[in-house]
């Protein structure tokens, strides 16, 4: 199991109701992240496209989940040039 408060690397955030992905990836622990996100997008600020479905689907349509655990920060950026083009 993933403990996602120490964990950093690739995640991956979905819109259930269309399908669309945003993948990105972090320096500091997962949950960090995502609190991040979730406080820029409520501010109107971040990816427009994930603004979009905030606005627009609601927080409950935007799922957060981890793609890849990355231990060694200078490979993360590479991490998620791969999984972008999954």
């Amino acid at each position: 199991m993933i403990d996602l408060a120490k964990s950093r690397g690739v995640y991956v955030i979905t819109n259930k109701l269309t399908g669309a992905r945003y993948v990105g990836s972090t320096t500091v622990s997962f949950t960090r992240r995502w609190a991040i996100h979730r406080v820029r997008l409520a501010a109107s600020r971040g990816n427009v496209n994930l603004r979009k479905a905030w606005h627009t689907d609601g927080e409950s349509a935007l799922e957060f989940s981890v793609l890849e655990v990355v231990n060694d920060s200078c490979n993360i950026l590479a991490r998620e040039q791969y999984w972008m083009g999954v």
